[in-house]
């Protein structure tokens, strides 16, 4: 980011921002004059492109391409190797991320796992879907859960011919009694045709090996690590539908706060931790880097997979995480984790890999959040525009490179594991301001000066805080009458 003011609220209302406006806006009618041009069978010299990048634009538009969001649970920040982690080993994810886009800025819709996962899916802040917590066990079922009137990623790309399917953990769910598909807020309500290793009962700690105990119904003793099964069975959905457009949600139980890992790559980390000397400490975890290791094992499976069926140039694979890191050294040098609102418990990785399409080696600092995710799924599959959703299209920003002006807020008016309180939070260009929602207390930070949040400028920079304190109070009063 190179602005050192807050941006113009361009969120709350939700307002057509000015960045649609100019060559933006023209390149979006391109984008949606070649998808027309296409469907009326005429021919792309017709539309007389004149860059690469429009060709590129055009050809992305008209191909429908099938999108993989592969989110990790819990994963930190900086728990990638791409990301500056050099205790953890990610070869696979790594090469992708050379391949294609590294963001450095992106964020989760929420510093908990639910609330996330409902933003993903219906491009709305956690308080539009009315689940702004994580999801619980709860005595009397069904208390909680995504509601069917909220539309999702497979309804609206199931109007453009995708097929799309659940692998694993879903979590938008109190419900665990009874047919699964009849349990309220299931995925097959929400579109979803096929749902492969989703919870049955409540997660809780989870449980990596076989017999999972949250999943009872699933056969088939190999593989026995839950993440390679997720793999593979993620692998072989692929095989089968390669020759129509789909969407994929390969949603991932680990790496949470229950470390489980094969024994050998856990002792093979410990060795790691003996021979070099920088890494024998406790900011480096043998049995974190091992679970990480078999996340990265899978992104090359899938990724093979696409290749050997020849969609690998075709696909847009997204590789994120539902929240900041469960332990302080997952975020790294980020201050907080998952549960806060400091850059640790919500800032994450986004990797974006599309062959062809995404240029290969870059980085991109705009500002993104889980509420994009769908969105930029309805444009490129030419599902229609933005519409009244939160979120916004990261077309531009994948294609183009293009920045991304926007205010981003968060709510979480919950306690956390007895150490962070009710808050909301706002980043407006450089700066970020969080209120705690008992005390009324402001803090300010400028993130591109200081992502560790150590200073709190509310007193030195008081028209700033003032500015940006005014546009919270508007988000969070629109949050509590959503």
């Amino acid at each position: 980011m190179t602005a050192s003011r807050p941006v113009a609220d361009t969120t709350v209302p939700r307002e057509t921002p000015e960045t649609l406006a100019g060559t933006r806006l023209d390149r979006r009618m391109l984008l949606r004059g070649a998808t027309a041009a296409a469907l009326t069978g005429i021919g792309f010299d017709r539309l007389h492109a004149d860059s690469a990048a429009a060709d590129t634009a055009m050809r992305a538009a008209t191909s429908r391409p099938n999108v993989i969001v592969i989110s990790f649970d819990d994963l930190g920040w900086n728990g990638l190797g791409c990301y500056g982690n050099d205790f953890h080993e990610t070869p696979n994810i790594d090469r992708l991320a050379g391949g294609g886009m590294r963001f450095t800025q992106a964020y989760a819709a929420a510093p908990v796992c639910s609330p996330t996962r409902a933003a993903l899916m219906t491009g709305l802040f956690p308080a539009r879907t009315g689940i702004t917590n994580y999801l619980d066990e709860e005595s009397v079922p069904g208390t909680r859960f995504l509601a069917p009137r909220f539309r999702t990623v497979p309804e609206y790309v199931a109007e453009r011919g995708y097929r799309s399917a659940l692998i694993g953990k879903w979590h938008l769910t109190e419900d665990y009694s009874g047919p699964y598909r009849h349990r309220p807020g299931n995925p097959y309500v929400h579109g979803f045709d096929d749902v492969l290793l989703s919870e049955e009962k409540y997660i809780d700690q989870g449980d990596m090996f076989f017999p999972y105990r949250f999943m009872p119904s699933v056969r088939g003793r190999t593989p026995r690590y839950l993440t390679d099964r997720i793999a593979r069975d993620s692998a072989e959905w692929i095989t089968r539908h390669a020759d129509r457009p789909f969407f994929m949600h390969i949603s991932n139980y680990a790496i949470h706060n229950r470390w489980e890992a094969p024994q050998d790559l856990i002792d093979k980390y410990r060795r790691k931790q003996r021979l070099h000397a920088e890494f024998d400490n406790n900011r480096y975890l043998p049995a974190v880097a091992a679970m990480v290791e078999r996340c990265d094992d899978q992104v090359g499976r899938i990724d093979q997979a696409l290749r050997d069926a020849g969609i690998a140039d075709n696909t847009l694979m997204l590789i994120t995480s539902d929240n900041g890191g469960h332990v302080g050294p997952s975020n790294r040098p980020l201050r907080g984790e998952k549960g806060s609102l400091y850059e640790g418990g919500i800032r994450v990785p986004l990797i974006a890999s599309w062959p062809g399409a995404v240029p290969a080696g870059t980085t991109s600092d705009a500002v993104v959040s889980t509420v994009d995710i769908l969105p930029t799924i309805k444009e490129l599959a030419g599902a229609g525009d933005r519409g009244s959703l939160d979120g916004f299209s990261l077309a531009d920003v994948l294609l183009h490179q293009q920045d991304l002006n926007r205010d981003a807020y968060w709510y979480y008016p919950h306690h956390f594991a007895d150490v962070e309180v009710p808050s909301a939070a706002i980043r407006s260009g450089d700066y970020k301001l969080i209120e705690r929602l008992k005390t009324g207390r402001l803090e300010l930070y400028n993130i591109a000066a200081e992502p560790r949040e150590r200073t709190n400028l509310a007193q030195r920079e008081p028209r700033i805080a003032a500015e940006l304190h005014r546009k919270l109070r508007r988000h969070i009063r629109a949050m509590r009458g959503a």
